[in-house]
């Protein structure tokens, strides 16, 4: 869907309405934004230096949770910054028939991870976004071995650098403290496996291409969207310059339970990455590429000067 979008936008731009925009267009197809790597690679790889640097960013990404069609916009932050980790838990393994014997390193993790659960709900405000997920991941050789050692995959989800900071703090608490209760014979390691920045809209920006946008997609267009938990490393492109990210939605809304209700008839939609994601081809390749030309053209449709 994106690859389509850009490709589409940008043969329009080019070769449709090159008459009605002045500027340089830098159209950039990104790898590996789910595991947070792709923007930096590119960067790593000296992209400042392979192309002018931009005065504006735009990047789009469908969504599950929005109709078909529908351009979702917001002002300053958009979507969540997002940490993923690695903690290994040591224990002292064995025969399942002598638990005495044993520092259960399964239990040691099931109870850390009930604790974590109760970071959101028992020690960040009401009012404040953030979501912490732990999960053990696969240890045990067979159903009667208890391993040694158990690795939880955490990640967490904040709209501030502070709910962050107070996040993290409290999983080194947490861990650390049910290791020791637990008698375990080795402080636990904790790996970071990816980052994501927080993804926060340039106001004047955004206000501008609220107006191209309410215009053409009129109903279709939603620019007050509730902030999003879902992360995104588009941001690291822009290297200080203003950006603005939009979402795209991608469901048909006949079909699915978009809003998430428990007395719906219709069945839950099915997530982005989840086996039975099924984005809806129409309209949403076209409200994709409208959206990226109308976003160029906002910016690109100023008068030629004469050369003299």
């Amino acid at each position: 869907m994106h690859i389509t979008c850009l490709l589409a936008a940008t043969d329009i731009l080019v070769t449709k309405a090159r008459d009605q925009w002045c500027g340089t267009l830098i159209v950039l197809f990104q790898p590996a934004e789910e595991r947070g790597t792709g923007a930096l690679a590119m960067i790593a790889d000296g992209l400042s230096n392979k192309i002018p640097k931009p005065d504006y960013l735009f990047g789009q990404h469908i969504v599950a949770n929005l109709p078909a069609g529908m351009i979702g916009l917001r002002n300053d932050t958009i979507m969540a910054g997002a940490e993923s980790m690695r903690c290994k838990i040591h224990g002292r393994g064995g025969h399942a028939s002598q638990p005495h014997r044993l520092i259960d390193a399964g239990v040691l993790a099931a109870n850390c991870v009930i604790r974590l659960q109760q970071i959101v709900s028992r020690e960040l405000a009401p009012s404040e976004t953030a979501v912490v997920t732990a999960v053990p991941l696969s240890a045990a050789a067979a159903e009667n071995i208890i391993p040694n050692d158990l690795e939880l995959g955490i990640d967490i989800r904040f709209v501030t650098s502070s709910t962050r900071d107070q996040l993290l703090k409290s999983i080194y608490r947490i861990i650390n403290a049910e290791c020791q209760a637990s008698n375990a014979p080795q402080p636990p390691e904790f790996t970071t496996t990816r980052r994501f920045p927080l993804t926060i809209n340039d106001l004047k920006t955004t206000n501008l291409l609220k107006g191209g946008f309410a215009e053409h997609f009129g109903p279709m267009f939603n620019p007050e969207i509730t902030v999003s938990t879902i992360a995104e490393d588009f941001p690291y492109l822009a290297q200080g310059q203003p950006y603005v990210f939009w979402h795209l939605g991608c469901s048909d809304s006949t079909t699915f339970d978009l809003e998430g209700r428990h007395d719906s008839d219709l069945p839950p939609v099915p997530m982005n990455h989840s086996s039975g994601f099924k984005p809806l081809i129409q309209p949403t390749l076209r409200a994709g590429i409208e959206a990226l030309l109308i976003a160029a053209l906002t910016c690109f449709r100023r008068p030629l000067v004469p050369s003299l």
